[in-house]
């Protein structure tokens, strides 16, 4: 999956969840969300959690293009190569958190 398709996938997640008064809509900081509910966070909980964990670089990102716990999950190997972080001890600490997120969900 490239970002293009994290990009709609953002787009359709948002339109689901407009007039749900979630913290896209209010900009209201919640503190990360329990980590069993990854699938119900929305672009800011996504992005509190990544900056918690060390990677405030993507945070931003993923608030601006709305990525939500959804898309996080959806990540892969491919999608962390081809981010623009050029560091690459950087993005297999993102990739292994993302497999961490995942495994966790199972």
């Amino acid at each position: 999956m490239n970002f293009a398709t994290m990009k709609l996938m953002a787009k359709v997640a948002m339109s689901v969840t407009s007039g749900s008064g979630n913290l896209a809509q209010t900009g209201s900081r919640a503190p990360p969300p329990h980590i069993s509910d990854i699938e119900d966070w929305d672009a800011f909980a996504t992005a509190n959690y990544l900056t918690e964990k060390g990677f405030a670089s993507y945070s931003d990102h993923f608030k601006k293009m709305g990525y939500n716990g959804s898309v996080l999950l959806s990540i892969d190997a491919e999608d962390v190569d081809d981010m623009p972080e050029k560091n690459k001890l950087f993005k297999k600490g993102f990739l292994y958190l993302i497999t961490k997120l995942k495994n966790s969900q199972r």
